[in-house]
């Protein structure tokens, strides 16, 4: 770990035009009954609203009740992306724990203690938490898979067309961590940065948990809703390309690359696996080959 970040947790927040639910959001960090050393980092991504106002108000009310608040942005005329903003924000931060928070939505008072805890125990995952959606009816079956999903469903499920079984709002993990495995895809618009990091997080060995309590007011916004099938797949086809070639180095054989995913997961992975340098890894990368049969990009697996 880089020795000059010190055991504080950093909120990162990406903000851009999100003048609506600014306040709400940073009041839920202030709230925070976390009883170390937390402080915010904001970066600003070509706001045209009043986010910029809404984020010097809450510095001054943040840092008087002892939350250290660091505002980083940029003059260009449109937004770099939410990959950027938040590769921006940890950079500029000085914690060894992130905890990655979206600017229209809100955190319960609990939700950096209880995710804290748990990346203690977990260094080298993902923390996740159950969701409270707003609107209550909205998503209703999505919201029931982030929440229902049992322990060992959160890598087993992880390549649906859902995409990451913890959601990137809810993310928390140590900075080494993130450091290993990123940064962020800063593609721009249209990139699903999140499930590219969880896919690479995944392939290095990364564990999944969830803190299994309602942590986060997650806000649905149709014009920000998470990237459709065809704009994630536009991004796989060269990912799985390379995934290719690391399965090609295990101990699988042709049959078992061209065996859909329904015959694979009835059959003994540990037997597929067993003999390769490493076995998680090997294990992770048959899941991997889901991801086709589940965003129906190519059928009966002819693309290896």
């Amino acid at each position: 770990m880089d020795t000059r970040h010190t055991d504080t947790q950093s909120v990162i927040l990406p903000v851009h035009d999100a003048e609506p639910w600014l306040d709400e959001c940073l009041r839920s960090v202030l709230q925070q009954d976390f009883q170390g050393s937390m402080e915010l980092s904001v970066f600003n991504d070509a706001s045209r609203d009043k986010s910029m106002t809404i984020i010097e108000k809450w510095k001054v009310k943040l840092e008087g009740s002892g939350i250290p608040v660091v505002v980083g942005g940029h003059s260009w005329p449109s937004p770099r992306g939410v990959g950027y903003s938040k590769n921006q924000a940890i950079a500029q931060s000085s914690g060894s724990y992130l905890c990655f928070l979206d600017s229209d939505d809100v955190m319960m008072p609990q939700r950096v203690r209880l995710q804290h805890e748990a990346a203690v125990r977990h260094p080298t995952s993902i923390i996740g938490c159950q969701v409270r959606r707003e609107p209550p009816n909205s998503t209703e079956r999505y919201t029931r898979w982030i929440n229902q999903l049992a322990s060992d469903q959160l890598l087993t499920q992880v390549f649906t067309s859902h995409g990451p079984t913890v959601v990137m709002p809810t993310w928390f993990c140590s900075r080494a961590w993130f450091s290993h495995v990123g940064p962020f895809d800063e593609g721009g618009r249209g990139v699903p940065e999140d499930l590219l990091f969880f896919y690479d997080h995944l392939r290095r060995g990364g564990g999944v948990v969830r803190v299994d309590q309602s942590l986060l007011l997650y806000r649905f916004r149709p014009d920000a809703a998470t990237h459709a099938v065809l704009e994630v797949s536009k991004y796989m086809k060269p990912k799985l390309t390379e995934i290719k070639g690391e399965i090609e180095k295990s101990t699988m054989t042709v049959e078992d690359l061209n065996t859909p995913i329904s015959v694979i997961d009835r059959r003994n992975r540990w037997e597929i696996c067993k003999d390769a340098e490493d076995t998680n890894s090997c294990i992770n990368l048959l899941d991997l080959i889901d991801v086709y049969g589940t965003l129906h990009l190519d059928a009966e697996y002819a693309f290896f």
